[in-house]
């Protein structure tokens, strides 16, 4: 038994086209994308991107396309799902934006500490040595904060999530 299967010669031509296409812009402007290449730092921002999104659930809602949000029978917009087999569209933002929030919070802390100078008067390094120390101490409570949040954003998916934090 032969099936004959019909391509679809559309699909084939438009792939063809963007493949050129994205072949020519690569060679056109390869100076840019070298320097993001050689760039470590904007590696690992795009890494750090692209891996929050995904545990995010954006892939989830790229193949589910879930609604956005749901009203309740009160009349209030939920914007996270109660079933753990489920979330809405705004959900995976929400998450992402925390996901974000915490990851800056720690990734700024080796990055900017060591060029902070409070040496404004230039009469002794103290001035330095305490706004590090205030820059540090300001970081991790605003990633305390993130995983709080990060914490009740799951209590409220799951209500018998046995951990919290400050929220």
């Amino acid at each position: 038994m032969v099936i004959k299967t019909q391509r679809d010669f559309n699909k084939i031509i438009q792939l063809a086209v963007l493949t050129v296409l994205t072949m020519g812009i690569g060679f056109r402007f390869k100076r840019q994308f070298y320097f993001i290449l050689s760039s470590a730092f904007l590696r690992g921002s795009m890494a750090v991107c692209f891996t929050t999104a995904m545990v995010s659930g954006a892939m989830w809602n790229r193949i589910r396309k879930p609604l956005p949000f749901a009203v309740s029978r009160q009349g209030v917009p939920e914007y996270i799902s109660p079933s753990l087999q489920q979330q809405y569209g705004f959900e995976q933002s929400i998450v992402f934006g925390v996901y974000i929030w915490a990851v800056v919070s720690l990734v700024i802390v080796p990055l900017l500490a060591p060029t902070i100078s409070g040496t404004q008067s230039g009469k002794n390094n103290n001035n330095a040595s305490m706004a590090k120390r205030a820059f540090v101490i300001m970081s991790m409570l605003s990633f305390i904060v993130a995983y709080s949040v990060c914490l009740k954003l799951f209590r409220q998916k799951l209500p018998g999530y046995p951990f919290k934090l400050l929220l």
